[in-house]
């Protein structure tokens, strides 16, 4: 017999997952699958393993409040999502199959040189990229996608490189930095690629990267605190890495960093801050830590607290929106965003010294700690607006429907725990790379073989047999 909890969890998995289901049966993708199937790994599934593995204590307060809140939310967004494709029904039809972006071969390897050494570049401690890191980035998830997702004819050996480049750019980076999120936000981009093409390569080589981030997660803290302690060389970084997972693996009373260390003088490391030691529950602290990463409760904190414990916050969080598009680079006196510790402190995540740890949290926590639940509602029926805009935005800004397109406009979807502002900068940023890249890239393909799609006539649009997709299929 499933308790409340559970029931409620169930519920919402079913919900956040149907529109995949229902994409996949009918051969086709969106945008919203890939927001809400975010929301189910990020959110659900993990509460799901908690419950399931005895630790309820784990999640947070109002567990089964939050489930039904988040799928009200989702109703409201697939309404105003639905009524927007209907209003915009041909223009949807006439765009509804997705191809690869041909280019050449020098382009290709010109693209692969340059995302490598971006990726060096970035992730050297010996250089300070300041502001310019926040126009790096964007150029580095512009290239990764490219590479991924275009064609040079229909070469198999071409696309099988760009998945080995986005792993190797996804392990790279671990190396050097000890972050994941690069590796889940690739995940995610093979993961949309292979639905919307039903290539297996593609979701294999995404799920193969998910359980890259699973492994890694059970040593990230032991490996941060060894590969953040000194300059290492890669060398010695891989060196680590491999020894913690094959201590992890191989020692029973869980001590990871003690005996390698022993080996390795020349780290000058307190090591004790690498014990890990079993608890009274039998759940190794390593993996505890790990679940409570994995456990995503702003949401019921949230719902919890306010407005009893902490006041609404009025429009606070947003306040960012105004600035949030000025590139630092060029703007270097723009305020510094720390809504993620006042945030953190307000609701006792944060010790009252602590200025330096940033809490993330949902848009829709967001919402209601702002307004409650009539702009929690709003939000979501806003939110639809903007996934079936952008959408139609990316089937058409290249004048013809790519797949990276596509996929550009969908990856800040795919982030649980990004806040509104946070969220609608990510997507101002890939319309940019978008805008651009129709004349730099996609204007040369089109030019001599195709009619732009805004020149079209009514004569030549009806006359084009344009079959009704309720979702996208690719070629």
């Amino acid at each position: 017999m499933l308790s409340n909890i559970e029931t409620a969890l169930f519920v919402l998995g079913f919900v956040q997952t149907l529109p995949l289901i229902i994409g996949m049966i009918t051969g086709g993708f969106s945008i919203l699958s890939v927001l809400t199937i975010s929301h189910f790994a990020y959110f659900t599934l993990p509460k799901m393993y908690i419950e399931y593995i005895g630790l309820a204590s784990l999640n947070g307060p109002n567990l089964s409040q939050t489930c039904y809140e988040f799928i009200y939310c989702y109703i409201a967004m697939s309404a105003s999502y639905l009524t927007l494709r209907g209003i915009f029904k041909k223009r949807y039809s006439e765009a509804s199959k997705i191809s690869r972006l041909p280019i050449s071969t020098g382009t290709s390897i010109l693209f692969t040189i340059g995302l490598i050494g971006i990726t060096i570049v970035m992730n050297d401690p010996n250089i300070q990229l300041s502001s310019l890191a926040s126009l790096f980035s964007p150029i580095q998830l512009f290239l990764l996608v490219l590479l991924s997702t275009s064609s040079i004819g229909n070469s198999k050996a071409y696309q099988l490189i760009g998945l080995s480049v986005g792993s190797f750019v996804a392990f790279y980076v671990y190396l050097m930095s000890a972050f994941l999120m690069p590796a889940m936000v690739i995940a995610a981009i093979y993961f949309v690629a292979g639905c919307l093409e039903k290539k297996p390569l593609f979701l294999l080589s995404s799920l193969m990267l998910g359980a890259f981030v699973l492994v890694s997660s059970q040593t990230k803290s032991a490996y941060r605190t060894v590969s953040w302690a000194q300059n290492l060389s890669l060398s010695e970084r891989w060196d680590t890495y491999y020894r913690l997972l094959a201590g992890d693996q191989l020692n029973e009373e869980g001590v990871l960093a003690a005996a390698i260390l022993q080996e390795a003088p020349e780290f000058t490391i307190d090591t004790d801050a690498l014990i890990v030691s079993k608890d009274t529950d039998g759940v190794g602290a390593d993996k505890l830590g790990v679940l409570k990463r994995l456990n995503e409760d702003t949401m019921e904190v949230v719902l919890e607290m306010t407005p009893g414990q902490v006041p609404f916050w009025e429009g606070k969080s947003y306040e960012d929106l105004g600035y949030v598009f000025l590139p630092r680079m060029f703007f270097p006196n723009k305020p510094v965003r720390n809504i993620w510790q006042k945030f953190g402190h307000a609701y006792g995540y944060l010790d009252s010294d602590d200025d330096s740890t940033s809490v993330l949290f949902n848009y829709f926590a967001e919402a209601y700690m702002n307004f409650g639940f009539g702009w929690l509602y709003s939000l979501a029926g806003i939110l639809g607006l903007l996934v079936g805009g952008l959408e139609l935005f990316s089937l058409v800004i290249w004048r013809k429907p790519y797949l990276i397109t596509y996929i550009l406009v969908s990856i800040p979807f795919a982030n649980f725990h990004a806040d509104l502002t946070s969220l609608v900068a990510y997507e101002y940023y890939m319309c940019v790379l978008l805008v651009f890249g129709r004349y730099f890239i996609a204007q040369k393909q089109n030019s001599r073989h195709s009619i732009p799609f805004t020149q079209k006539t009514f004569a030549q649009l009806n006359s084009e047999k344009a079959r009704p997709a309720p979702l996208y299929s690719a070629k």
